[in-house]
Formats: structure tokens, C-alpha cells, sequence
């Protein structure tokens, strides 16, 4: 189920992680296309881009906050 529309969520996840406040009103539209499509029989997979979305954007965050403690340990180590 995941796909390029599945990749192209991870890049608005990602864009969300860095401080783009509208990827998080585009995962909040997915998410309610996704309970509608529940019962309407849609057959978009919307929760393949709410996968994406989410998996990026924690993915990201993880990456964010490890370079920042990777440089406080850098700063502190090697400062004089």
C-alpha cells in the first residue's frame, strides 16, 4: 500500500518536522478522508500517506534531536 503517494506524505512529514505548521493540516484532512472512506467504499489508500506522513515525521524528529546531542557533545568535549 505504500507508494509514491506514501513517499510524497514522507516529504510533507518531513517539512512538518522542520516547522511547516500546514503539512499538519494536510495529515488532518488524510485522517478524516480516511474514517469517510471507511464507510464510503473510497479506494484511495489513505492511510498509506498517514503511514508515510507520521513515519517521516518521527523519523525526522529522532534525526533532529541526535545531531543536536551529537553537537552539544562535540561543543562540550572539544571546547576550550
Amino acid at each position: 500500500m505504500i507508494g509514491a503517494s506514501g513517499a510524497i506524505s514522507g516529504v510533507l512529514g518531513i517539512s512538518a518536522a522542520m516547522g511547516d505548521i500546514r503539512g499538519y493540516y494536510w495529515l488532518a484532512i488524510q485522517v478524516l478522508f480516511a474514517f469517510i472512506g471507511t464507510f464510503a467504499a473510497i479506494t484511495i489508500a489513505f492511510m498509506a500517506h498517514v503511514g508515510g506522513f507520521l513515519t517521516a515525521l518521527v523519523v525526522t524528529k529522532a534525526m533532529i534531536e541526535h545531531e543536536r546531542k551529537k553537537r552539544r557533545w562535540y561543543s562540550d568535549t572539544f571546547s576550550t
